[in-house]
Formats: structure tokens, sequence, C-alpha cells
């Protein structure tokens, strides 16, 4: 379902994008879908969506309402609540921070570490990571003792296992074969 609901929201979120690119609005655009993207993930909220008596002008001055939304947002919540879109609020959400962090050359990192980074380490990281993946670089960082020792970062598709227990794995894995 998560596959299919991005395939539907895909074209929603690039329009929403180009738009918002056009008309120098896309930090507006961001934070109108992560509000729209909180609202449409409440259990009440799902409630509504899914209630065909409930008016659609209804659900929409909610949405407005709860984000404050823009003239031109109010449109494009009227345009998804037409097509009974409103469902794939959170992907079209996740969708164009996508896009807005490539646009930006951004990127979150994930940081798995046996023990607290310290900010020099960060820092480093920070540093060698940007260079690596040509982008600006944003740590989010946590332990787990289970690594035994060292660290797996992980930027969308690309990871690097430099945990012990991941180098135990691999021989493990080499010694079996």
């Amino acid at each position: 379902m998560a596959v299919e609901n991005s395939t539907v929201a895909r074209p929603y979120a690039q329009s929403a994008f180009e738009w918002a690119l056009a008309q120098n609005q896309l930090v507006e655009w961001a934070q109108f879908l992560e509000k729209a993207g909180l609202v449409t993930s409440d259990k009440l909220m799902q409630q509504v969506l899914h209630n065909p008596l409930v008016p659609a002008e209804q659900t929409i001055a909610v949405y407005q309402d709860l984000t404050q939304a823009s003239p031109e947002q109010v449109n494009f919540l009227k345009l998804l609540q037409q097509y009974k879109r409103l469902e794939v609020m959170t992907q079209i959400k996740q969708l164009f921070a996508e896009q807005l962090a490539e646009y930006n050359k951004t990127i979150t990192v994930d940081v798995m570490s046996f023990m607290p980074m310290t900010d020099a380490q960060k820092q480093h990281l920070k540093e060698r990571l940007s260079i690596k993946l040509k982008r600006d670089v944003a740590l989010e960082c946590a332990v787990d003792d289970a690594l035994i020792g060292g660290a797996v970062i992980q930027a969308g598709d690309y990871v690097i296992d430099g945990s012990i227990r991941g180098k135990l794995n691999r021989m493990n894995h080499a010694l079996t074969e």
C-alpha cells in the first residue's frame, strides 16, 4: 500500500514543488505540507476522511484552520479532496521534502554508534560526508550498544557499516562460504 500511495502522491508533490519553486515559496509550502501531513495522520482525521457523511467543505475547513493555508494551498487541498487524495498527504509531504532536499543539495544522515559521539567527531564526520556526498549534511545521531563498537552510517540507500558487529557478521559469512 505504501508503494501505491507514493505512486499516487508523486505527481501532486511534483506539481506542488514546481509551483512553490516558481512562486519562490518553497519554505512556506514545506511548512504547510508538514502541518497538513500531521493533520492527515491524526486518527480522528482518518475517521473524517473515511466518512462519506462529512461534507468536503467541512474537511477542507478543518485543514485550512489547522494549517493556516494560503488561498493557493486551499485550492491544492480542494483538488486533493475532489480526487479523494487527501489520504496520501503524508506521502506528498515526504516526496516534497525529498525534492526540496535535492534542490537545496542537503541530506540527513543517520548515524548509529556504540557510544555517544563527541562534537569534534560529529563535525569531522559531517565534513567528510559532505565531501563524499557532495551535499550539505545534517546528522541524526543515536546510540546502539548492540553494535559492540564502531558505527553504522546511512544516507538514503548509501550505508557504511563500520560496526564491530557488522565486521564480525562479514567475517562469519566469509568463513562459512
